[in-house]
């Protein structure tokens, strides 16, 4: 497992797949793909405007590696269209998602083992029909 975080800068716009919205410095993560594993924690902190996981074609996920964590933290992450949160399929552990301290998260759903916190004061809302968690 890498041993570094990665974090949400929003440098260029609220895309969540333009690597260049994301300090991948410290990180050996490299590509941030609809459904590639992200195998790293990571943390949207403070963000000034919402991280937004783009309408792409069919439905996607945000992919964060199996035992990994994303936090968000004070901000918001949205999907724009029916897409969501997700681990890797077949996973064994699943990734954990922390909101805190006023966080908002929007999806249509979250998928493969997601384990998620929603902390005082924040929100969480999903979309999708029938089964969305």
């Amino acid at each position: 497992m890498a041993g570094a975080d990665i974090f949400w800068t929003g440098a260029v716009s609220s895309d969540v797949f333009d690597e260049a919205n994301w300090d991948l410095s410290a990180s050996t993560v490299t590509v941030i793909d609809p459904g590639v594993s992200i195998d790293d924690n990571v943390r949207i902190i403070d963000a000034a405007v919402p991280a937004e996981i783009p309408d792409e074609a069919g439905q996607v996920r945000f992919q964060i590696g199996d035992g990994f964590e994303l936090t968000v933290d004070n901000s918001s992450l949205r999907a724009v269209g029916n897409d969501g949160v997700g681990g890797a399929p077949g996973t064994s552990n699943g990734p954990s998602m922390k909101l805190l301290n006023g966080a908002y998260f929007e999806a249509f759903f979250i998928v493969n083992r997601v384990e998620l916190e929603i902390g005082a004061g924040c929100e969480a809302s999903f979309g999708g029909g029938f089964v969305p968690i």
